[in-house]
């Protein structure tokens, strides 16, 4: 069964080649960590400023301001909707799919599943940072 669980990351505001990792999940199955960059601990949040001042009023597009006590301060953050199919995670080549394409979980099964993707990240898609205190 394929898997892709999505990630966003974010390089520290110091010095990313050597700040910890900072691994991030909101919690789950069914969180999406995403909630957490944007409403919490990220650079930059949306909330409900983000819907007034003269940028939104003249495009309708929420507007997203600094976030002073982000955790980009302290060392990059790694956040994973995780396990598949949270957030924009999925299984199976569907990512549209009904909530039950990846099949039932346990705790054993989530957590082979985010090792997984954890060596992956680490070993393959960025091994520069496979030093870093995690």
């Amino acid at each position: 069964m394929g898997m892709m669980s999505h990630y966003v990351f974010v390089e520290s505001e110091g010095v990313p080649s050597s700040d910890p990792i900072i691994l991030w999940s909101n919690g789950g199955p069914g969180s999406s960590s995403m909630f957490g960059i944007m409403a919490e601990l990220g650079p930059l949040l949306l909330s409900d400023e983000s819907l007034t001042g003269p940028a939104y009023e003249a495009t309708g597009v929420p507007q997203l301001s600094y976030n002073t006590d982000t955790w980009t301060k302290l060392g990059n953050v790694l956040a994973f909707d995780w396990p598949p199919p949270v957030g924009y995670s999925y299984c199976n080549d569907d990512p549209a799919g009904d909530g039950n394409s990846c099949g039932a979980w346990n705790d054993t099964r989530a957590t082979d599943a985010e090792y997984a993707t954890l060596r992956g990240w680490f070993d393959d898609k960025f091994p520069e940072y496979k030093s870093n205190d995690l």
